[in-house]
């Protein structure tokens, strides 16, 4: 049962290991990421409702009533 363990705690620090040198996901190990972690966690929507509406916002001024019109054909209207 000891020898379980042993394998058991080097395999998690082995894994630590790895993620800290090369997981695309080592961004959540500073503050900014711990933050926008841990509200993505709680709510998504306080994040991606703002975050759509600006993106939504920047495509119309660039596109103007050609962006509308693109939607409303992905939607099915005419």
């Amino acid at each position: 049962m000891q020898d379980f363990y042993k394998e058991l705690r080097w395999r998690l620090e082995e894994n630590k290991r790895l993620y800290k040198e090369g997981s695309p996901f080592v961004v959540f190990d500073s503050p900014f990421g711990k933050f926008v972690a841990s509200h993505l966690g709680a709510n998504p929507w306080k994040v991606l409702i703002p975050v759509s509406a600006l993106v939504v916002l920047i495509l119309r001024l660039l596109w103007g009533r050609n962006f509308s019109e693109l939607v409303l054909r992905i939607l099915g209207g005419k």
